[in-house]
């Protein structure tokens, strides 16, 4: 299994950002809040694994559909 890459569920503004590339992630962990309509929804990891690559940084508007983050399998 290569790299897998989550992307955003919703429309909003990255809100936090809690991971970096490197690290390593267990499944549940959160990865980053979306402000979408004045609610903040927190995107968790669906999987255990190590961030290859964070595609979005504080105050990034985004579309739904838009990569987030890109994982590789541990």
């Amino acid at each position: 299994a290569g790299p897998r890459t989550m992307t955003a569920p919703i429309p909003g503004v990255v809100a936090a950002v809690m991971v970096e590339a490197g690290d390593t992630i267990e499944h549940g962990d959160e990865l980053l809040t979306l402000d979408a309509m004045k609610m903040m929804n927190v995107i968790r990891s669906p999987w255990e694994s190590t961030i290859a690559t964070v595609h979005v940084e504080k105050g990034d508007r985004v579309a739904q559909g838009e990569p987030l983050v890109t994982f590789v399998p541990t």
